[in-house]
């Protein structure tokens, strides 16, 4: 091994990536998702953790279409409903206060300021 390099915790690294809407991020974290879970980094098997953890949360899968981790193709269709239910579901997980603290607060001057 020539080196090494430990990234921030995920929980630091929301914050950025949900304040400032950062797609680059969202696509990254998908396919780190799909290698940690499958073996490999790539869409289709970031998408299929995704997907997976979106069932295990009571979403409807079959009205949800995903091609990318960013949600900005065209294609992705998520109707309002099963978003309701994911964020009704995401109250339950221990990393919430994490992600709360990661979304945007409209209105405030400092992008970077979470709900503390």
């Amino acid at each position: 091994m020539i080196a090494t390099h430990q990234s921030m915790p995920l929980s630091q690294l929301l914050i950025p990536f949900m304040k400032l809407s950062n797609n680059s991020h969202a696509e990254v974290l998908v396919k780190e998702m799909g290698k940690e879970a499958e073996g490999e980094g790539s869409w289709k098997d970031g998408l299929k953790v995704t997907r997976n953890q979106l069932k295990s949360m009571g979403l409807d899968m079959q009205t949800i279409m995903m091609r990318d981790g960013s949600g900005i193709s065209q294609v992705n269709m998520i109707p309002a409903n099963e978003i309701t239910k994911l964020l009704y579901a995401v109250q339950e997980k221990t990393w919430f206060p994490a992600y709360l603290n990661a979304l945007p607060i409209a209105g405030n001057e400092n992008r970077m300021v979470g709900v503390r």
